[in-house]
């Protein structure tokens, strides 16, 4: 992940859980509604992916005043 390898990085985007191949709001909101236990079953069946759509900040850098496609070049992970 972009981020988590480069300390200072801000990232904006959203968690989700795809079941059968559609992004599902309800497995999103049961796993944060279970116990710890049920959230790891959960979690090994259905995986949280991250979608990032923008690049706040790069470190030592505040990209928030930059045009919007400025900031998402910044990312080679992060596709238009």
């Amino acid at each position: 992940m972009f981020g988590a390898s480069h300390p200072g990085t801000v990232l904006d985007g959203e968690a989700v859980i795809v079941v059968d191949g559609v992004i599902s709001f309800e497995a999103a909101q049961s796993r944060a509604a279970s116990a710890p236990a049920r959230a790891r079953k959960l979690a090994d069946r259905y995986p949280a992916l991250l979608i990032v759509w923008d690049v706040l900040a790069l470190p030592g850098q505040d990209m928030r005043g930059r045009p919007y496609e400025e900031r998402r070049a910044t990312s080679p992970g992060l596709r238009p």
